[in-house]
């Protein structure tokens, strides 16, 4: 086909309209027909081969790749998708929650560790409130071995007692290692034991009621703790106290001494023994525990 004819097919596909002027032609277009349309052989043959392509045998059109041949498939994956999407949030959500949660207790306890004030007996917790007669100058629960010793240079409702016991269990640790270093020409070997049983007794003791005073605002698990092993150290101290004049009373009689000696033993492993049950240091049964230690 040359393109002269080419030419005048198109040119033909237009009308004239008859303008307001002879030099001026409108051309209107007219819509393209195949069947009234002249159209080569070649471009006929394109257009068949694209049809037929998308035709099959049963003369039922193609699916296209993405498009299930199943509806009941599309709503099932459609389903599970949106499942595990909300699934997914959800454990996004949680996680995020419990991350939040986790950083705020650690900045409040780096906060309390850094500095807090003493407060009144009402702001402090069921298991702090054991003493009402003392309405000020409490510590708050302090979450941390570092902060609870570190109070210990505050000036609070328990700084006398741990001072007092600190400093005490100092000073028998030194008067003992003194006591038992002494040569035996001085001081006989059962002298020493019999003295030795005395320190260990009141070292013990306080040593456990330090550890109590400093610690009993930690939480409540080591707050019954440590009082339990106070209790415990007060009942030793007890049956240690009573082994040197026992001794010295008893000089001359082996059998009395070892009878009282004995009750003593066997009151002071009592003492311990209700001194570890849960309500001994609650404040209800502040009377029981004064006359335990009777």
């Amino acid at each position: 086909m040359s393109h002269y004819s080419d030419a005048e097919n198109s040119a033909d596909s237009f009308d004239e309209i008859a303008g307001g002027s002879k030099d001026v032609m409108l051309r209107r277009r007219r819509i393209w027909d195949p069947d009234s349309t002249s159209i080569t052989s070649e471009i006929k043959d394109l257009l068949d081969d694209d049809v037929n392509s998308l035709v099959e045998e049963d003369c039922i059109g193609c699916p296209l790749p993405s498009t299930p041949e199943d509806e009941n498939v599309l709503e099932t994956e459609m389903s599970d998708v949106l499942k595990a999407a909300v699934l997914g949030d959800e454990l996004d959500i949680t996680t995020l929650a419990q991350n939040a949660a986790g950083q705020a207790e650690h900045v409040v306890r780096r906060l309390i560790q850094v500095s807090w004030n003493v407060c009144h007996f009402n702001k402090l917790p069921d298991w702090l409130q054991d003493n009402d007669f003392l309405t000020h100058g409490h510590r708050p629960p302090l979450p941390s071995f570092r902060a609870c010793f570190r109070s210990i240079f505050r000036l609070h409702t328990e700084t006398a007692n741990i001072w007092t016991h600190l400093l005490g269990c100092v000073a028998f640790i030194g008067i003992a290692a003194y006591f038992l270093m002494r040569p035996t020409v001085e001081i006989q070997l059962q002298e020493k034991v019999v003295f030795g049983a005395f320190f260990a007794g009141a070292i013990i003791c306080l040593g456990f009621s330090f550890m109590f005073h400093t610690l009993n605002c930690h939480s409540q698990f080591v707050g019954k703790l440590f009082s339990k092993l106070d209790y415990c150290g007060i009942a030793l101290l007890i049956m240690g106290s009573f082994v040197p004049w026992l001794y010295y009373g008893f000089y001359c009689h082996f059998k009395p001494k070892v009878v009282y000696l004995s009750g003593v033993c066997a009151l002071g492993i009592t003492s311990i023994m209700v001194s570890l049950w849960d309500k001994f240091s609650e404040s209800a049964w502040r009377p029981f525990r004064a006359g335990v230690f009777m």
